[in-house]
């Protein structure tokens, strides 16, 4: 089916969900070729999306807001402005608003791409764009755990608190100390993203002092903590799946198992690593 463009597209998109239209829109910034029609709906449409902050994806640039949890709707609108074709942003996926075109093989950020192109099939690679590249995945990754509807209720469950006391006292036992953090601290660092905010510097700690411990007492850093199950279970999110958002695969690609799951963001020569287990 040809992509929509244009006007059709905008009333499309302001009558029904944007998820269900993503994949049929263009990976372009409405603003490059509207008409004098498109452009009053443009503007009409982005400022009721944005909850009247802007009226252009220029606007939205500006203020920042392409990574927030609730731009679905501009992200859909002005998917070039807000990074559609970066698989490195977390938002940057169809359910979020992105248009399925912005994933494919032309249309992928180039120079990450060729980043991916030539990086090594290991976790915790430390190269810069890596290394930067997580900065804005937490970031998009953070709003994500505080603004989702419930969020709050699930982290303060009896099931996901007796989770955060088990980490308490695995940290305890694995140190001889007595933890400064109780539950209902340790959910309230999270709440507020202070624990986002410390692991996007590169502080591994669930909250401030408290960092996870695995069964066998090996303290958890880098990638071994972001795909670690508990803490899946206590942010309610499996970052090396897709499905709902981007992944971190790009970061963590041996425990995201890129070679047998492939995914956008996976570097390269895991595919090779995939040919020959084949």
């Amino acid at each position: 089916m040809e992509l929509w463009t244009g006007y059709e597209f905008i009333k499309t998109m302001s009558t029904s969900d944007v998820q269900s239209s993503t994949w049929l829109a263009r990976c372009e910034d409405f603003s490059r070729r509207e008409t004098n029609q498109d452009s009053l709906a443009v503007k009409a449409f982005l400022k009721d999306a944005t909850g009247g902050l802007v009226d252009s994806c220029a606007g939205g640039e500006d203020a920042g807001i392409a990574g927030w949890y609730s731009m679905t709707r501009f992200r859909g609108l002005c998917p070039e402005t807000s990074g559609c074709s970066k698989v490195w942003l977390f938002f940057s996926h169809p359910r979020w608003g992105c248009p399925g075109e912005c994933f494919s093989d032309n249309r992928i950020d180039q120079p990450f791409s060729d980043m991916l192109k030539i990086a090594s099939c290991v976790d915790d690679s430390t190269e810069t764009w890596r290394t930067e590249a997580i900065v804005e995945y937490v970031s998009g990754f953070s709003q994500y755990v505080q603004k989702r509807p419930g969020f709050w209720a699930r982290l303060t469950s009896t099931s996901t608190s007796a989770i955060i006391q088990g980490v308490i006292s695995a940290y305890e036992d694995a140190t001889g100390s007595t933890s400064n953090q109780t539950v209902a601290s340790v959910q309230e660092s999270i709440w507020h993203g202070i624990t986002f905010e410390r692991m996007a510097q590169g502080i591994y700690e669930l909250a401030p002092g408290l960092p996870i411990y695995d069964s066998d007492g090996v303290k958890l850093t880098g990638c071994a903590l972001w795909t670690d199950a508990l803490f899946e279970d206590i942010v309610d999110a499996n970052l090396c799946s897709e499905s709902h958002h981007q992944s971190i695969a790009f970061l963590c690609p041996e425990r995201c198992r890129c070679v047998m799951y492939w995914q956008r963001s996976c570097p390269l020569s895991c595919l090779s690593n995939l040919t020959e287990l084949t």
